[in-house]
């Protein structure tokens, strides 16, 4: 009876440490999300429908604290420019600032020709109107760049217009540890395409749109073609996951450029499935998506402006 006795003495005794520690937890985060609304100013605020701040709301905040942020470093660098525009031109002060060099490329030139093809591939149907192509060069991607993986590709990736200025300076970027970033279904880090139509999907604008052209080096690439519950990304052994469709540019077609990168010119071919069970859902994939995990792996080539 005793044993008994003290067996739920000590179910009780842990019972009320457990409701204690969720108590605890509970109290910290309502600390912390009153905290980041009394910093953080927004309108219609009722201090009796905050709550605790949920994952999607994280997601939101995230998203439009980094616009914020990115808003924030433009609008420092445009208003110093300004400031001192009787001795220095805007734009060079503009470039000096970013550590970067941005050259405007003749449509008629080769390099431009050939991206000019890249964009609207054979087969594909593209409404974007390009106004304009630059070549980039900054100096976070020469210095920080990996030159000793293989499986180099130029890649396209959009983005709000917001960010452009900030990923000049900084170069791309992957959301630190312990984020909630959204649109990140393959893991943290940086997401491009080879299909134009598919990174416009993240690039905003009102009267322009821009289009980062980078040169990533993929190195060991895990051929995502099929449904895996449970996959952690990167893969083990893997710099970078390719998601595929059911089509690929035909790979026969492929054009290297002079500094070793290539674009996957080709109009597309059904992908072989090489799968050795029966998987209906084998390359069943919209878009085709092309990620890596170190933004290391990126250097920034081109701006294309569009419509």
């Amino acid at each position: 009876m005793l044993i008994l006795l003290h067996r739920e003495e000590n179910e009780i005794q842990i019972n009320i440490f457990e409701n204690q520690k969720k108590q605890d937890k509970y109290e910290k985060l309502t600390n912390l999300t009153n905290e980041f609304y009394s910093v953080i100013p927004f309108t219609n605020f009722d201090i009796e429908d905050t709550g605790i701040m949920k994952s999607r709301e994280l997601n939101s905040w995230e998203d439009r604290l980094k616009q914020i942020s990115d808003v924030s470093f433009a609008f420092s660098v445009l208003l110093a420019a300004q400031h001192r525009i009787q001795e220095v031109n805007p734009y060079d002060y503009c470039l000096g600032s970013l550590d970067c060099r941005i050259e405007h490329m003749s449509a008629e030139s080769d390099e431009a020709k050939l991206i000019s093809k890249y964009i609207y591939r054979e087969g594909k149907s593209c409404d974007a109107k390009v106004t304009g192509m630059f070549r980039v060069a900054c100096e976070e991607d020469t210095q920080n760049y990996r030159t000793d993986l293989k499986n180099k590709r130029l890649l396209f990736h959009g983005t709000k217009m917001a960010h452009i200025m900030s990923i000049l300076k900084n170069g791309l970027q992957i959301a630190p540890e312990g984020s909630f970033r959204s649109g990140s279904a393959y893991g943290k880090g940086i997401y491009f395409s080879y299909d134009f139509e598919t990174s416009n999907n993240y690039a905003q604008g009102k009267q322009n749109k821009y289009m980062f052209l980078c040169e990533v080096s993929l190195g060991k690439s895990y051929d995502k073609g099929r449904h895996h519950r449970g996959e952690s990304y990167p893969m083990k052994k893997t710099q970078s996951t390719w998601v595929h469709t059911q089509e690929i540019p035909n790979p026969d077609k492929h054009v290297t450029m002079p500094y070793g990168a290539s674009l996957l010119l080709g109009e597309n071919i059904q992908k072989p499935d090489t799968s050795k069970d029966d998987n209906r859902y084998y390359y069943s994939y919209n878009q085709p998506e092309i990620i890596v995990y170190d933004a290391k792996q990126v250097k920034i080539r081109y701006i294309i402006q569009y419509k």
